[in-house]
């Protein structure tokens, strides 16, 4: 295990940390907590300019309206997701599986399913347009609970940069026009996508939430890769600014 000095400027902000690294092949997946931490950090961050500016976060514990999006998760999630629900006890497995298979049923249903196989290789507004209608059919996250998150530690990364300042009744009927995102220094999320790179496939690599048991059982996990190749690779594609695939009324702008 080596310990990682990192000092990175995003959008003018400073972060200066130290991070566990294993020098040894680790799966994506396990790089998890180290992400989750620097997402945190860049939130936080983010936070504290726009109260400077008078604005907060208004999103409070159940409101689960964004909790009926789309979800984009990277790859290497669908790996983790399904790890957390083979751990949970029966009856709440089954339970959970079964809301996985209604929604895949549904977005079979509605020639849906096809479209977000392999989102990366669609336009822009095709993800906009099925994004817009996978809202519409409000299906609620298979983990949503009494309007709140029930895996809230093992969340996705998108999920815990899903912040916005406008009204909270607004994200119930979401336009660019009524939805204020919380701007943050830089995506997190979109960084640990391009973990999942590969030569084949020059696009952005990632996958419905509610599809991930499905991609995780057809894609057998990429073989392990250096911890520290892993951390500079996050690293350099943090600092960047790359494409997100967050839905339309969601975007930071």
């Amino acid at each position: 295990m080596a310990v990682a000095h990192v000092n990175i400027a995003l959008s003018g902000i400073e972060f200066q940390t130290q991070v566990p690294v294993s020098k040894k092949p680790v799966a994506t997946r396990i790089m998890l907590p180290v992400v989750r931490a620097f997402t945190g950090a860049i939130l936080n961050a983010s936070e504290k300019m726009v109260r400077d500016m008078g604005r907060t976060a208004s999103c409070k514990p159940a409101c689960g309206a964004c909790c009926r999006q789309l979800v984009p998760i990277a790859l290497s999630e669908t790996y983790e997701i399904r790890q957390v629900i083979e751990q949970m006890p029966e009856p709440r497995r089954s339970l959970i599986l079964e809301r996985f298979a209604q929604i895949v049923k549904t977005l079979q249903t509605n020639g849906m399913a096809e479209k977000l196989w392999e989102p990366g290789r669609r336009s822009e507004q095709e993800i906009d347009d099925v994004s817009g209608q996978y809202f519409s059919l409000q299906m609620a996250c298979p983990f949503l609970e009494d309007e709140s998150c029930s895996i809230y530690a093992d969340r996705p990364i998108i999920c815990r940069e899903f912040l916005v300042t406008s009204d909270p009744e607004f994200c119930k009927n979401p336009t660019k026009e009524t939805i204020r995102p919380l701007p943050i220094a830089a995506r997190a999320s979109a960084a640990l996508m391009h973990l999942d790179d590969v030569p084949d496939k020059p696009y952005l690599q990632w996958i419905p939430l509610t599809l991930a048991l499905e991609w995780a059982a057809k894609n057998p996990e990429p073989p392990p890769r250096p911890g520290t190749e892993l951390l500079g690779r996050f690293l350099d594609c943090l600092g960047k600014e790359p494409e997100s695939p967050v839905p339309p009324a969601m975007r930071a702008g």
